[in-house]
């Protein structure tokens, strides 16, 4: 009888390397993770590089549009100035600046036309990369921006059809320079005038080495600060009809009626002739009558005329325009007495009439609609009206008034009187400051080409 054996396998011999291999799986399923997580920080981390200097880069881009802006506004005396003057022979369309700092060359802007008037300068910062161009801007600019027919973004005044759809002028034929006017708001033309003119600033800048271009680009144009010539106590846009007795309009350094001015007005900056004039009585562009005789629109002996008849013209719109972001606006039913003081002229915006049977007021006022004036009401400054001028009384206006409407001896009654007094022109040109660039439009250049 055979026995049978049992042989007995010890437990887990059949499990030998098992744990090895589990263990390598173990280790290679990390690894994967590990190079998971590794190239997930790593994109994380250059996206992030480059969102920052994407960042960087505009933040330097703005700095430089700023220094544009600034040295735009400078005086040419300035060394960090920019010369708006075109030389002769060029054409001021085609005239650009480019600001440069750091590696950048004209040759890195795209839009570069070796063709054009381009100068260039050196920034006046030394720390950061950025290059900006500065040119006026014209109507292929404007095309460029979706101008069309049916799409205007300028009152087209040169004699030629504005851009028909699908049809753009060419880079070196790019129409006229866009300018600052009351209809538009952008009027164009054949002539080129840098106080007007609408400007194109484009700023190129980079952070660090091998970071990415940022491009922004904005429009500006010219806030005329206290620098323009007053052409006559009395500045008109139309036609003027004065009769006798009916206003007194003077020319002459601080004057006043043939009596009792002096104390009547009691001015603190009152300057009695402090020196010959050459200010006009009166300034016109359009139709002059003096039905009456004409002593009471006094020009001093051996001075300019009564009346003179000019060219030059303010653009009294556009001037009203570019100085009321610096006013104070006034609610028309409720103006306060005095509008400042002898020692604290201001600029003030009336949005609609202007009426007043008495007080004052020093500076600069701008009337959108009528000003109509009677009693003891003084002012000294400027006055710019949009609407009718009504003067009564012994209403009395001390510095100089510039009207846009028609000027009739029908609304002057009483002897109200227009004194041209050249320190109150000067305080009331003082309150608006220098000479300032407002920003029209903003762009990320960088964001249209993607």
């Amino acid at each position: 009888m055979n026995s049978m054996k049992t042989h007995l396998v010890p437990l887990g011999a059949h499990d030998k390397g098992v744990v090895l291999v589990v263990g390598l799986m173990f280790i290679m399923v990390l690894a994967a993770v590990g190079s998971v997580a590794y190239l997930t920080t790593s994109g994380d981390l250059l996206i992030s590089r480059n969102y920052r200097q994407h960042v960087e880069a505009g933040f330097v881009a703005e700095a430089a549009l700023q220094e544009a802006k600034a040295r735009l506004a400078l005086d040419s005396s300035d060394a960090f100035s920019i010369s708006t003057a075109v030389g002769a022979g060029d054409d001021p369309r085609d005239w650009s600046v480019y600001i440069i700092n750091g590696p950048f060359s004209m040759s890195d802007d795209s839009d570069l036309n070796a063709l054009y008037t381009n100068d260039v300068l050196t920034s006046s910062q030394s720390e950061m990369e950025y290059m900006v161009r500065i040119r006026y801007k014209r109507e292929r600019d404007a095309e460029l921006l979706g101008h069309t027919v049916v799409n205007p973004h300028y009152g087209d005044n040169d004699g030629t059809a504005s851009t028909a759809p699908g049809s753009m002028k060419p880079v070196n034929a790019p129409g006229n320079v866009l300018h600052l006017n009351s209809t538009g708001p952008f009027t164009t033309g054949p002539a080129v005038n840098p106080v007007t003119a609408i400007y194109l600033v484009t700023a190129f800048a980079r952070s660090g080495e091998g970071g990415p271009i940022v491009s922004r680009e904005i429009e500006v144009a010219r806030i005329p600060g206290g620098d323009i010539d007053v052409l006559g106590a009395f500045y008109n846009e139309a036609d003027m009809t004065f009769g006798k007795g009916k206003v007194w309009i003077s020319s002459v350094d601080g004057s006043g009626p043939s009596t009792g001015a002096p104390a009547t007005r009691g001015r603190g900056l009152w300057c009695p002739n402090p020196s010959p004039t050459t200010i006009p009585a009166l300034y016109t562009h359009g139709a002059y009558t003096q039905s009456g005789a004409a002593a009471t629109i006094a020009a001093p002996a051996g001075q300019p005329p009564i009346v003179e008849f000019g060219t030059e013209d303010l653009n009294l719109l556009a001037l009203f325009n570019s100085w009321a972001p610096k006013a104070t606006v006034i609610n028309p039913s409720s103006i306060p007495d005095p509008l400042g003081s002898e020692t604290n002229y201001g600029v003030w915006l009336i949005n609609g009439d202007f009426v007043s049977n008495g007080g004052s007021g020093y500076g600069v006022l701008l009337v959108t609609g009528d000003l109509i004036t009677g009693g003891n009401f003084y002012f000294n400054g400027i006055v710019i009206v949009l609407g009718t001028l009504r003067m009564q009384g012994t209403s009395r206006i001390y510095g100089a008034v510039m009207s846009l409407s028609e000027a009739d001896d029908a609304n002057m009654g009483g002897t109200p009187g227009i004194f041209y007094n050249s320190c109150d022109v000067q305080a009331a040109l003082d309150a608006l400051g220098d000479d300032t660039y407002a920003m029209l439009a903003w762009r990320d250049l960088s964001m249209m080409e993607n």
